[in-house]
């Protein structure tokens, strides 16, 4: 998980729920208490972090410079030296539990859910589907019990659930591997949490995550849906295996690197907050000026389609930002 895009994210969650939920005072107050290690709590994730935040408290002190760069330089001293990884401070595997030879022949789509953790999805030469789960724990002794991996069942292929009452204790890392020569649609649900794509191949993929990240990397496809209530979206697709691209973020950011080859084209929408091309003629390039506050919208295009390689990525944010790797 990268640091800077997701400290970009919290900025604009903090900048959206503090002036309309709860008043910027708030906000500035639970900043500097957390600072200077008044909570109990470590904070592990975005979707934690905007939890504590709109919990509301007893708030008094005034805050008056609530520019952009006064925000982001409060995050990032905030941050600083925390280890953003959602097992960051799981060092325990308190259960583990693994189903191979899921049979997937005759399917058109496979349907995998996650409620709490990690799910990665990795490509496979064996030919059948497996699953396996590991619970990870801060305490050795941790109840294991509440989680459980199940298949064909609640209408998903494979499904990783946790009791809610416990996952602040326990987080469950999900892996599946998909065989390489599945012609069908993979979607990949994660309540809270991260979904990774990597190394895979299909005809489509689908993958949402109400509060955490997605990151597919290295992974062919016709069509690629990816939504993110709260948190990011990194798409790593240098040699344009993903041909079709729709991608949406509610709250937080999207990190998009451009095909090396062939043509790209995209559509970028910032309902509010900043879209930037990062490595043209090698300079960074602001498509929008305005700071927290701009919304922008429009059309890039990189390269041409000598090779017959063409890709369309429709990229959106609500409130956050865009970055554009060339």
């Amino acid at each position: 998980m990268k640091k800077a895009i997701i400290i970009t994210a919290i900025i604009f969650i903090i900048s959206s729920v503090l002036c309309v939920c709860l008043g910027v005072a708030e906000g500035a107050k639970f900043i500097r208490d957390y600072d200077k290690g008044k909570f109990s709590e470590e904070i592990n994730d975005i979707g934690d972090f905007v939890r504590k935040i709109t919990s509301g408290g007893d708030f008094s002190e005034n805050f008056t410079d609530i520019s952009h760069e006064n925000i982001k330089s409060n995050i990032e001293q905030l941050f600083e030296g925390r280890d953003f990884s959602i097992f960051g401070q799981y060092e325990n595997i308190i259960g583990s539990e693994k189903v191979d030879g899921i049979d997937i022949s005759g399917k058109t789509e496979i349907k995998i859910k996650a409620d709490v953790g990690s799910v990665k999805i990795v490509g496979t030469d064996d030919g059948t589907m497996s699953a396996s789960y590991d619970i990870y724990s801060r305490k050795a002794d941790a109840d294991a019990s509440a989680f459980s991996l199940g298949t064909d069942t609640n209408g998903y292929d494979i499904y990783a659930s946790g009791d809610k009452d416990v996952k602040a204790a326990c987080l469950a890392e999900l892996t599946v591997e998909i065989p390489s020569d599945f012609e069908g649609k993979v979607t990949v649900e994660c309540n809270i949490g991260e979904i990774a794509i990597d190394s895979a191949e299909f005809k489509a993929v689908s993958a949402e995550v109400q509060t955490g990240s997605i990151e597919i990397a290295d992974t062919v496809a016709e069509s690629a849906e990816l939504n993110v209530h709260t948190g990011e979206i990194e798409i790593l697709s240098e040699s344009g295996g993903l041909t079709l691209v729709n991608a949406k973020v509610g709250t937080g950011s999207i990190e998009y690197t451009v095909p090396f080859n062939g043509k790209t084209e995209i559509d970028y929408s910032v309902h509010m907050g900043s879209a930037e091309l990062d490595g043209l003629n090698p300079r960074e390039y602001d498509l929008t000026s305005g700071g927290i506050s701009e919304s922008g919208d429009g059309t890039i295009v990189i390269g041409e389609s000598e090779d017959g390689n063409y890709v369309k990525a429709n990229l959106t944010v609500d409130m956050g930002s865009i970055e554009f790797n060339t």
